[in-house]
């Protein structure tokens, strides 16, 4: 997929810097996929809410590579990868000890391909309007990130 150029490292001049005070966590990217009027969000399994699909970058990939990945694993879709709407650290209901931050981006579909969900991780899916995602009960990481693409 990439032809990746191998990041330059820069490095603080401050070397007494607390590292207690350093963000340790999960890095997860979330899709709103739009397509015409309609938003994309789908619920997991067991979940009694909805999200915007995505998932954590595993190491070594790039952010795009990443949720370009999970896209594919959890829906069977390609998209394209736009601007971010939003971005902040957060707690998941999952994983209440484990920090995480949070980037979201309006993505569109590179195709028509059907949807073929894995339904080990996708219980439900649908295409909602703008409206329809004002009121819709999600996870308030994607609930907030929601309101931002709204405003935008």
């Amino acid at each position: 997929m990439g032809d990746h150029k191998k990041p330059i490292l820069v490095y603080s001049d401050d070397m007494n810097e607390d590292a207690s005070q350093q963000f340790v966590g999960k890095i997860c990217q979330k899709a709103i996929i739009v397509k015409g009027d309609m938003i994309f969000v789908s619920r997991g399994v067991g979940d009694k809410v909805w999200e915007f699909p995505g998932g954590r970058m595993h190491l070594g990939e790039s952010a795009k590579d990443g949720l370009e990945r999970e896209i594919r694993e959890e829906l069977g879709l390609k998209i394209n990868r736009g601007v971010a709407v939003y971005a902040d650290r957060y707690y998941h209901l999952r994983e209440p000890d484990m920090p995480h931050f949070g980037i979201f981006y309006i993505c569109t579909l590179v195709d028509d391909s059907p949807i073929t969900a894995d339904e080990s991780e996708v219980q439900e899916y649908k295409w909602i309007t703008r409206d329809e995602l004002k009121d819709l009960p999600m996870y308030d990481d994607c609930h907030v990130a929601a309101l931002a693409y709204l405003n935008t």
